[in-house]
């Protein structure tokens, strides 16, 4: 079961990774990013730090403002 655990873990991490690399290329501020979304500063901040991962339509709406894939989130070619 800890195996599990740590692999969603490592998965949170390197996506909220993705997220700031993003988000640092618009050279936007995560307020600014969350106005422009529509969530709060403080989802922005604990899904940069994978500490939660955004739901899907939340995801679809963070690669749509970068102008990524979610293969590119998610780090996968």
């Amino acid at each position: 079961m800890q195996n599990c655990a740590m692999k969603h873990n490592d998965a949170r991490r390197k996506l909220g990774e993705a997220l700031a690399r993003a988000r640092a290329a618009t050279g936007k501020t995560q307020a600014q990013v969350a106005c422009d979304i529509g969530t709060h500063l403080q989802n922005m901040s604990d899904w940069e730090r994978g500490k939660y991962a955004p739901r899907a339509f939340m995801l679809l709406a963070l690669a749509n403002y970068y102008g990524v894939s979610l293969d590119a989130l998610f780090d996968r070619s």
